[in-house]
């Protein structure tokens, strides 16, 4: 990367949205750097910034953070690059705090050995009908993991990236999603190994050879994360090895070919570079490393991370920095590079067996799966009165989640990706910690609105300047009433609702679709593996937006509706009803129906049995010959 002087950089820096545009004045860069600090020291673990801090460690801080913003600018300038990057909990890391959480390469993996891929064995299964290669996969719409987890300041990716194989293939193996407990093979597998730190480093197959060798695992929820290696101690701990037993691990041989096969049948834990490298400032797209673009990440692994699946170009990358790093947890990695960052360096995969006394119900490759990178071209919302998106003010801050305990909405201008839900009950809550907004006194002008438990929480309407209280009178604003709130501004009630500081819009709008005589696949399960079915409409909406995955529902006049995780329809015998997610201005209007002719009508052609034979209702309600409605 080309380097800047201090004083270029500082008038090249300006933050609009999580990107750079235009130009600010000189003390713009300590400005950001306190708002980007004080917006994730507590969450990450990073020390508080006092008048007691050393200076030469500030010092440190700052100078990184003048580098990150330099290699955004330089990411977002360059409209070649198929990527974005943007600021985050790491641009204001020491070196130190950052070397601490990418610990891969204290084991070496570039002793491993695999044995050489045969690209001709994956041509002759397919030729042979034994294998068939789907255009993309995704472990994550198919339920086969948890939501994303942070390993914070402690060198654990090896662990995570375990946990992550391990859940993934036993979901594969039995049909259940679990969430084990990564603090387990954090205190204990290195421990079993070679009885050093956990937070030190380590490899992804000790986790598999510890569970192997105990027969346990405990659940997330029995043995929560503490971020620090402890004595190994699960003296009345539960197993949640329930259904099946670890009975060893494979690693793939070192090719992209060999990782693409794999990934139609398993998560993979797999070892990548990100040292000297933007990955750790991605934020969407495709992510790429090119030499010619001053990127080199082909000469150590130094992070775990795990393939979940692919897409047209891209591997699918699950990391441990939580759910606001990247893409909500997540980059798209460039399948064009081959062996991008060292990916197929060194995949393992956890191998598993349904006990004896048990019904193991192995995944059974759902082939709709190969159409979910084209369904992600909508954003999914709700109803006429249902919305979800971005909560941005009018000054062009978002809607944030401030870290302290209060758990206090603030604005930003650090980014506008935190995502919204207001729900046909009213309620608005955050996608990525499924906390809804509300206030502990409605009555109060100046109080503060927190994020807390859905079912205790206020409903809300949205009006034309903002959220306001159902059946009151209260609305929204930025703390002080100012028109042009200053960053981390706190959001609280105010009694009226006019004025343009009330301005708070969610800015994406999608739709419930209705589409007669179709079904829809992949019916979705709950934690006691039962279908999650809701018997009123507007409960299953509700149950829907809050459930990971759903993108329909299907009618069943003896059930009730369906979750379902596609939004694809397709025949059905039955003359039933599904209901998709729709983008707004593609969807009919309410009332109306997608018939199988492409057209929205409040009837279908279908549905016209009081027509004579051989005659249709057509768009005007009369019925006729059906060469006769187009006239």
């Amino acid at each position: 990367m080309m380097m800047f002087t201090a004083f270029i950089l500082l008038l090249k820096a300006n933050i609009v949205s999580g990107s750079f545009r235009g130009k600010n004045h000189v003390n713009d860069i300590p400005a950001m750097f306190r708002s980007t600090y004080d917006k994730y020291h507590g969450q990450y673990g990073i020390q508080a910034l006092t008048k007691r801090a050393c200076k030469g460690e500030m010092r440190e801080r700052m100078a990184n953070f003048r580098k990150q913003v330099e290699i955004v600018n330089d990411v977002n300038d360059d409209k070649s690059l198929p990527y974005t990057a943007g600021l985050n909990f790491m641009s204001v890391m020491t070196n130190e705090e950052i070397a601490n959480m990418l610990t891969l390469n204290r084991v070496n993996i570039s002793r491993w050995e695999a044995e050489p891929d045969t690209e001709k064995r994956r041509v002759r299964r397919e030729k042979e009908g034994i294998f068939k290669q789907p255009s993309s996969v995704n472990w994550v719409t198919r339920g086969a993991l948890p939501p994303i987890k942070n390993q914070e300041q402690c060198g654990s990716c090896w662990v995570f990236s375990a946990t992550t194989a391990l859940e993934g293939n036993y979901f594969i193996e039995t049909g259940d999603q679990v969430s084990f407990s990564d603090q387990e093979s954090l205190d204990c597998a290195q421990e079993l190994i070679d009885g050093g730190d956990g937070c030190q480093g380590g490899h992804m197959v000790w986790p598999y050879d510890y569970v192997k060798a105990v027969d346990r695992l405990a659940l997330e929820k029995d043995f929560n994360y503490v971020a620090k290696d402890r004595p190994c101690n699960m003296k009345g701990v539960p197993n949640g090895l329930k259904k099946a037993r670890v009975t060893g691990w494979r690693q793939l041989p070192q090719s992209d070919s060999s990782l693409l096969e794999a990934a139609a049948d398993h998560v993979i834990s797999v070892g990548i570079q990100t040292t000297n490298t933007p990955f750790s400032l991605y934020r969407s797209g495709i992510y790429v490393c090119l030499p010619d673009k001053g990127c080199n990440c082909q000469l150590w692994g130094d992070h775990a991370v795990d393939l979940v699946g692919y897409g047209k170009g891209y591997w699918n990358v699950r990391n441990s920095w939580g759910a606001r790093w990247g893409d909500k947890g997540y980059i798209k990695m460039s399948r064009d590079q081959d062996n991008i960052c060292l990916i197929n360096t060194v995949a393992t995969i956890p191998t598993f067996q349904c006990r004896k006394d048990q019904q193991c119900d192995k995944w059974d490759g759902d082939d709709e799966d190969e159409e979910e990178d084209e369904e992600e071209e909508d954003d999914y919302d709700v109803g006429d009165e249902v919305k979800c998106g971005s909560i941005k003010h009018f000054g062009g801050r978002c809607v944030d989640l401030d870290d302290s305990e209060s758990k206090g909405a603030i604005l930003t201008d650090i980014g506008c990706d935190r995502q919204f839900c207001l729900t046909d009950k009213g309620y608005v809550q955050d996608k990525v910690t499924d906390l809804c907004l509300t206030t502990s006194n409605p009555n109060r002008s100046n109080n503060l609105i927190t994020f807390g438990a859905c079912n205790s929480a206020l409903k809300w309407s949205e009006t034309s300047d903002g959220f306001q209280i159902q059946g009151g009178s209260r609305c929204w604003h930025p703390k002080g009433g100012r028109p042009n709130p200053h960053n981390e501004c706190k959001i609280v009630i105010y009694s009226g609702c006019t004025g343009d500081r009330l301005s708070f819009k969610i800015t994406e709008n999608l739709c419930w679709e209705e589409i007669s005589g179709k079904k829809l696949g992949k019916k979705l399960k709950g934690d006691d593996k039962t279908q999650l079915i809701e018997k009123e409409f507007d409960d299953a909406k509700d149950l829907c937006l809050e459930t990971p995955g759903c993108k329909g529902l299907y009618y069943n006049k003896n059930k009730g509706y369906q979750l379902c995780g596609s939004n694809k329809p397709k025949d059905g015998k039955n003359k039933e009803k599904i209901f998709v997610i729709r983008d707004c201005s593609k969807a009919c209007e309410a009332g109306e129906q997608r018939c199988d002719d492409g057209e929205c009508r409040e009837r279908c052609d279908d549905d016209d049995d009081d027509c004579p034979p051989g005659t249709t209702r057509c768009p005007d309600g009369v019925c006729k010959h059906i060469h006769m409605c187009e006239h």
